[in-house]
């Protein structure tokens, strides 16, 4: 299957944006599986290193 996570929240004061890549990264490990992540606006921050 194929899924496509959009995130666009702020990377501190939610959890919604980890939840977001931890929920992708969990997808992505089953077999079969493709997933691709947009960080828009101030998401892009959590794809830092180090964050």
């Amino acid at each position: 299957m194929h899924f496509f996570f959009v995130s666009h929240g702020p990377p501190y004061g939610t959890e919604r944006v980890r939840t977001g890549l931890l929920s992708a990264t969990e997808v992505a490990k089953r077999e079969d599986n493709a997933v691709k992540v947009l960080l828009t606006g101030d998401s892009r921050v959590s794809a830092a290193e180090g964050q």
